[in-house]
């Protein structure tokens, strides 16, 4: 799923609930300040992640809980 460039702030803990199959998440080049330590726990089937070039300075220790199938993680350019 790409969401490039979509002016992303925020991201609802139930967003991604409907996309248990989804393998791969493009929310780079967003405006994205923080993320939710629910956010992902429904994506069990993700083995990429990308949200480079967002404004992240922390994430928590357990945001990428439930994600037993990430291979890529990319987090660069953020502050």
């Amino acid at each position: 799923m790409n969401l490039q460039f979509m002016w992303i702030e925020y991201i609802e803990n139930t967003a991604f609930d409907n996309f248990t199959s989804l393998i791969s998440l493009n929310i780079s080049n967003n405006e994205l300040i923080q993320l939710n330590p629910n956010t992902f726990t429904s994506l069990a089937s993700l083995v990429v992640l990308d949200l480079s070039f967002n404004k992240l300075s922390y994430l928590a220790s357990n945001v990428f809980n439930g994600l037993p199938k990430l291979t890529k993680l990319i987090l660069t350019s953020n502050y």
